[in-house]
């Protein structure tokens, strides 16, 4: 049977049965939530990809680029609620009611 064998940060290689237990429960939960989070980052980056490509299709379809650039865009949902600014980046906004002022999405585009 082979035995568990733990790496730590230095590259030496330790037996499980060695170390205390608590270093190997920690150890099997941060491995779990870092593939967690991974798996979350990359399903947030093809998400990005394609509303970038939606993004670029609407620009496409409802203005026509000045001097080979894209225009600076300001979109507003209806009930004034959401908005995505289109400038050197993708920002997006919400508000909990149109009185209120926009706040800013943890989610930007840094390129279009």
């Amino acid at each position: 049977m082979r035995r568990k064998i733990l790496i730590d940060a230095n590259g030496e290689e330790y037996p499980a049965y060695e170390l205390d237990s608590h270093i190997i429960k920690q150890d099997t939960f941060v491995k779990k939530l870092i593939s967690k989070a991974i798996r979350l980052q990359d399903r947030i980056e093809a998400d990005k990809k394609k509303m970038n490509n939606e993004i670029q299709k609407y620009i496409k379809k409802t203005r026509n680029p000045i001097d080979g650039k894209e225009p600076n865009l300001e979109l507003i949902s209806f009930d004034g609620r959401h908005k995505v600014e289109i400038k050197n980046k993708i920002t997006f906004y919400r508000r909990t009611s149109p009185d209120q002022p926009f706040e800013v999405m943890s989610l930007n585009f840094d390129e279009i």
